[in-house]
C-alpha cells in the first residue's frame, strides 16, 4: 500500500499557509466545531462550503426532551439497535448532552417545527418514544445553512472551497512515533501545504463506494483513507448501513425516503399488497434499519422485483403535504403521487458506522490528528446506528473537541516533505472506473456477504489498487480511485473477518450473532505494514 498519493518533486516549492486549526469538511460536525472552538480555524470543502451530505438529511436530531422521555431511555434504544457493539461510556455522553447542543442550534436560529411554543417531536423507527427534532423533512438543511451563516460571519472562521485533501504529514517522517502537522491539500490543478498542530477530520462516510447509494458523489472516504495511510487506526469498517427506503425509480438517482414516513404511520407491502414486515420483525415498519432493509431485500429476492412498495395513506393527504413537502414534490416530479398512490422503494447504502477511531473528545490514535462525525468511530453507533443519531453525534462531539482544543493550540512547525515513499515511474490513468468498484462492492460486500463474494471482491480490489501503486498520480480523480480502491478493500476485508451475522453485517454462511466470539471490534492499522486487531 502507498504512503502517500503524491510525488515528492510536486511539493518542494509548492505554497505553504499556516492555521491554527485547519478543518477538513464543512458539514454539520465541520461547521459547528468552528462555532464552538474559540480560535481561529480554516474549513476545507471539495465543494461550496454549504454543500455536504449533512444538508440531505431529512428525518431530524434526536434528543429526549419530551414529557414522557428520558435520556435512560434514548440511551436503551441506542444501545438496542446497536446490537452489543457500542460504546457505552460514548453513549451516555452522547445521550446527556444532547440538550446542550440543542440549546445552541435554537441560539444559532434553527427553526425547528413546533406544536404552539413547544418543539415538535416525530418518531423514527426504533425509538420508544417520540423525540425527534426536525424541519419538515429538511432538517439537515436547515441546520446546515443556519450555521454555515453563523461561521461565515465569524472572523475567527476561514473557508476554502474547491479544494481536496491529498496527503496528511507529519514529522518525523516515520508512521511511528510521529505527529501530524499539516496537510497536502490540492486546488485549481495544483498542490500546496497547510501547516498546523491540530488537523480536524470532518470528511464524512464511504456509502458512496456503493451502487445504490443516498449518498453524494464525494461520500467516497477520502478523509478515512488518508488517515489509514498515515498510521491512524479505524474500526468497525465493516458495518455499512443500508436505509430500507430510498426511492427506486429507473435513470433517477436514489432519493431517501425519510425514515419519519414510517415513524408516522407508512406501512412497506409486496407487489402482491401485503404488508410483509410482520413476517420479519414483532416492531413490523419500526424495526431497526438493518431488520427492515434484510427483509425488503429478502422480499425482493423471493418476488424477483427490484423493489417494494411504501403506502402513504396511513398518514392521510394533508398531514403528508404538511409534514414532507421535499418528499412529496420529488415524488410528484417523477409522476407519483403519494397521496394516491404507492411509492416504490429499495435499500441503498447510507451512512458508515465505520471510520477513523477516537476517544470520547474526538482524539484519533494518531497524535494531532482529530476526527468527527460520519468519518469517526466514536462506538456511539456500534453495528446498527439508531435513526437521528448522526447528526446529534456530529453536535455533540464536534463540540467536545472544541473544548479540549482551547488553548491547546501552537503555532505550527514546519510540516516536513518526506524523503521517501513516493513513486517515481510515468503517470498512469486509472485502472477502473469508479462506476464498477460500486457495482462491486454492491454484488461483492453488499447487504448479505459470503466467503465466496467477499474473497472474489477483494481479490479485485487489491489488483485495482497494485495496479496503480507504482505510478505518479497527477489528479483528483486519480487520487480519488486510489483511496476509493484501498478503502474499499479494507471494508471488504474486515467484513471476511467477522465471521457472524451482527446489525448491519450480515453473512449468508454466518447468519447467526455469536456473541461468544465476536463480540468485539474489529481494528485496522498501517505502520508500514497492516495489521487487524480485535478488541
Amino acid at each position: 500500500m502507498r504512503r502517500f498519493l503524491l510525488d515528492r518533486s510536486s511539493l518542494l516549492d509548492c505554497p505553504r499557509l499556516q492555521s491554527e486549526v485547519l478543518v477538513i469538511g464543512t458539514g454539520v460536525a465541520g461547521i459547528f466545531f468552528a462555532l464552538q472552538y474559540p480560535g481561529t480555524s480554516l474549513l476545507v470543502s471539495k465543494v461550496e462550503a454549504f454543500v455536504s451530505n449533512s444538508s440531505l438529511a431529512q428525518g431530524g436530531v434526536a434528543c429526549a426532551i419530551g414529557t414522557d422521555d428520558r435520556t435512560s431511555l434514548h440511551r436503551e434504544d441506542t444501545l438496542t439497535a446497536g446490537a452489543g457493539l457500542c460504546n457505552i461510556a460514548a453513549v451516555d455522553v452522547l445521550v446527556e448532552e444532547a440538550p446542550r447542543v440543542i440549546s445552541d442550534l435554537l441560539r444559532f436560529g434553527v427553526a425547528f417545527d413546533r406544536e404552539g411554543e413547544r418543539l415538535a417531536l416525530g418518531r423514527e423507527a426504533s425509538h420508544s418514544r417520540r423525540r425527534v427534532l426536525h424541519a419538515k423533512d429538511r432538517t439537515g438543511d436547515e441546520i446546515i445553512q443556519t450555521i454555515y451563516r453563523q461561521a461565515s460571519l465569524c472572523p475567527r472562521i476561514a473557508f476554502l472551497e474547491h479544494t481536496a485533501l491529498v496527503d496528511i504529514l507529519g514529522s518525523p517522517e516515520s508512521l511511528e512515533g510521529g505527529r501530524v502537522q499539516g496537510a497536502v491539500l490540492w486546488a485549481g490543478g495544483s498542490p500546496f501545504i497547510v501547516e498546523t498542530s491540530a488537523l480536524v477530520l470532518a470528511s464524512g462516510g464511504y456509502s458512496f463506494l456503493y451502487e445504490p447509494s443516498t449518498n453524494p458523489e464525494g461520500a467516497i472516504g477520502d478523509g478515512i483513507a488518508s488517515a489509514y495511510r498515515a498510521g491512524a487506526e479505524l474500526t468497525d469498517l465493516e458495518f455499512v448501513q443500508f436505509h430500507p427506503t430510498a426511492l427506486a425509480h429507473q435513470g433517477t438517482p436514489r432519493f431517501l425516503i425519510s425514515e419519519a414516513v414510517r415513524g408516522e404511520g407508512a406501512l412497506l407491502r409486496n407487489h402482491a399488497g401485503e404488508r410483509f414486515m410482520l413476517n420479519y420483525a414483532a416492531q413490523a415498519e419500526l424495526a431497526p434499519r438493518d431488520v427492515v432493509s434484510s427483509a425488503i431485500f429478502r422480499e425482493m429476492q423471493r418476488e424477483g422485483s427490484d423493489h417494494v412498495f411504501l403506502d402513504f395513506s396511513p398518514l392521510g393527504t394533508d398531514a403528508i403535504a404538511q409534514r414532507f413537502p421535499v418528499i412529496l414534490h420529488k415524488c410528484l416530479s417523477l409522476g407519483i403521487d403519494p397521496r394516491r398512490q404507492w411509492v416504490p422503494v429499495s435499500p441503498a447504502a447510507h451512512y458508515s458506522m465505520g471510520g477513523v477511531q477516537t476517544d470520547l473528545w474526538g482524539q484519533s490514535t494518531l497524535p494531532g490528528l482529530h476526527a468527527v462525525g460520519e468519518c469517526a468511530c466514536t462506538g456511539v453507533h456500534g453495528a446498527n446506528r439508531l435513526a437521528s443519531n448522526s447528526i446529534l453525534e456530529g453536535l455533540v462531539f464536534s463540540a467536545r473537541l472544541a473544548r479540549s482544543l482551547e488553548g491547546q493550540a501552537q503555532v505550527p512547525a514546519p510540516a516536513q516533505i518526506p524523503r521517501a515513499g513516493f513513486a517515481s515511474r510515468q503517470d498512469n490513468p486509472s485502472p477502473y472506473r469508479l462506476e464498477e468498484l460500486r457495482r462491486l462492492m454492491e454484488r461483492q460486500v453488499g447487504i448479505l456477504r459470503s466467503q465466496q463474494s467477499l474473497e472474489e471482491g477483494i481479490t479485485q480490489l487489491a489488483g485495482w489498487e497494485a495496479a496503480m501503486d507504482p505510478f505518479v498520480l497527477t489528479a483528483p480523480s486519480q487520487f480519488r480511485a486510489a483511496n476509493a480502491a484501498m478503502l474499499a478493500g479494507r471494508i471488504a476485508r474486515s467484513a471476511l473477518t467477522r465471521q457472524e451475522s451482527r446489525g448491519a453485517h450480515q453473512r449468508e454462511d454466518f447468519p447467526a450473532r455469536d456473541d461468544l466470539h465476536w463480540n468485539q471490534h474489529i481494528r485496522l492499522r498501517y505502520d508500514g505494514e497492516e495489521k487487524v486487531i480485535l478488541s
